[in-house]
């Protein structure tokens, strides 16, 4: 199983310098992934929307569609929306900061998703932030793309 942080899934919705390896990693599924997406990976996703927005790399057209996207992802299972456990999700990723921040000095946003992944059962785990693969390898995940 499989899960995506923030950085992987924005390079699928948005043409950015990783869109083209997002969409080829995205070719070798042959059925729908079923990622899990919580309401913090939707928060996460979002709000890094709207700081390209701010920055005008996107238009307000660009974030109706790309909801639009994730509206239709849900709906076919490429993304299966998944409650948070607060208490377990924080305590997992207290375990994990443990073992992995004092070796990566990874953001506590970060260990976050490496919790959520654990959480899920994932055992690859898809990111394109070099500091956030690093710190899912330690944490025992394989990385991709």
């Amino acid at each position: 199983m499989e899960y995506a942080d923030t950085s992987f899934l924005l390079s699928c919705y948005i043409p950015d310098a990783n869109h083209a390896a997002a969409a080829a990693h995205a070719r070798t599924w042959k059925k729908p992934p079923r990622l899990p997406f919580t309401p913090f990976g939707a928060y996460e996703l979002n709000n890094a929307l709207r700081r390209l927005l701010h920055k005008g790399l996107v238009q307000p057209a660009d974030l109706a569609a790309v909801a639009q996207m994730l509206r239709g992802d849900v709906a076919s299972a490429l993304l299966e929306d998944c409650p948070l456990e607060a208490w377990r999700w924080i305590d997992t990723a207290n375990q994990i900061s443990r073992r992995v921040t004092p070796q990566t000095g990874t953001r506590a946003l970060d260990i976050l998703h490496l919790a959520q992944a654990q959480i899920r059962g994932a055992t690859v785990f898809l990111s394109f932030d070099r500091n956030q693969r690093q710190a899912a390898t330690l944490a025992g995940l394989t990385v991709a793309p």
